[in-house]
């Protein structure tokens, strides 16, 4: 499962789900959890936690300018393991929404247009009108 990509941050959460109650290696009782090395394309996870839920674990990516709207690979390996043991070919990585600003009358002409307002000459200045 991946999360959207907020248009004000390049970090993307991917997390993996299983049907078991706790995720492998994440058993409350255990030792410490099992170092997973997962990797989104190129880039390696940076940060990995639970979040409070025990049977997943989520996968913090930084996503690099340009990689959005792409299909890039997800694969994770434990650190004495040649072989991934979980792969998905493709993730399409997304494309994050632009920042829309909120209408104020302090607002310049174009992003009063692109908060839905009207740049209008009020008294004897320009000031934005919101609707």
């Amino acid at each position: 499962m991946m999360l959207s990509l907020p248009p004000d941050t390049r970090i993307l959460p991917v997390y993996l789900r299983v049907e078991e109650e706790f995720f492998p290696g994440f058993e409350p009782d255990g030792d410490l959890p099992n170092e997973y090395i997962a990797k989104l394309g190129k880039e390696e996870a940076n940060q990995a936690s639970q979040q409070g839920f025990p049977n997943r674990v989520y996968w913090m990516f930084y996503i690099a300018e340009g990689v959005e709207g792409t299909d890039q690979s997800f694969t994770l390996w434990l650190p004495d393991c040649p072989e991934p043991v979980y792969e998905l070919p493709a993730i399409q990585i997304p494309v994050p929404k632009p920042i829309t600003p909120t209408c104020s009358v302090d607002l310049n002409a174009e992003d009063c247009k692109a908060a839905g307002g009207s740049y209008q000459l009020v008294g004897r200045q320009y000031q934005c009108v919101c609707p």
